[in-house]
């Protein structure tokens, strides 16, 4: 197989390529090997490994016969630099992290472990250190009039807009201001509640129930977009 997921938790579209059912399918084709056998061999044939930062521990890796050339990791900036090592202890001669710290942090619940910068991720030690960074500048999915105020506050203005984006044609229910590309609506009188490690707002939840009902009855958005 040229890819491999390696790691539980595994999508159906996602199971014909996975470790295990490799593995299997290498076990029917020759009864007499071993599952930890036939896993090794679909491993050193592989041309790519798809897993988790937590999941490139696993000991099987440190028995291949050849390390990574690269390693790759996506959403780079939302991961502690502790985790950012595992996966580079097999001795990769090329690293790309790909990340935007701009955006979500990487996630520590201890607030002294915040204190001693434990919630840095690898990607924003080597960008304060002053390893060039490459700013992928276009963006692709945001409708202009959602793009201009991260472009502004958090990129300098530097963010452009893919021309195909501008050319698209509106939407009917952009007409009504408060179905516009950015509007903020202020529930003032909502309240928020904390249930276990998250929040709830039930006043809010209806204002969005509202509005998608609104959306599905008047202008028949399909209940699934």
């Amino acid at each position: 197989a040229s890819v491999v997921r390696v790691g539980p938790n595994v999508k159906e579209s996602l199971m014909h390529v996975s470790l295990e059912s490799l593995a299997r399918k290498r076990q029917a084709e020759k009864e007499s090997l071993s599952y930890d056998a036939a896993r090794m061999l679909v491993l050193n044939e592989t041309s790519i490994v798809c897993t988790t930062l937590s999941c490139a521990g696993y000991a099987m890796f440190s028995q291949l016969k050849s390390g990574f050339d690269t390693v790759l990791v996506d959403e780079a900036a939302q991961s502690v630099e502790m985790s950012s090592l595992i996966p580079l202890k097999y001795g990769c001669r090329r690293l790309i992290l790909v990340g935007d710290p701009k955006q979500l942090p990487a996630t520590v619940f201890s607030d002294a472990a915040v204190e001693h910068n434990y919630e840095q991720s690898m990607f924003q030690r080597l960008q304060r250190g002053g390893q060039q960074v490459a700013l992928l500048a276009r963006q692709y999915r945001m409708h202009p009039a959602i793009s201009c105020f991260p472009s502004l506050r958090f990129y300098k203005g530097t963010l452009e807009d893919d021309p195909g984006l501008a050319k698209r044609p509106p939407r009917p229910w952009h007409e009504k201001r408060c179905f516009s590309p950015y509007v903020f609506y202020d529930v003032v009188d909502g309240r928020a509640e904390e249930v276990q490690s998250s929040w709830k707002n039930e006043l809010e939840a209806q204002l969005m129930l509202n509005i998608i009902r609104q959306l599905i009855s008047v202008y028949g958005v399909a209940p699934e977009s």
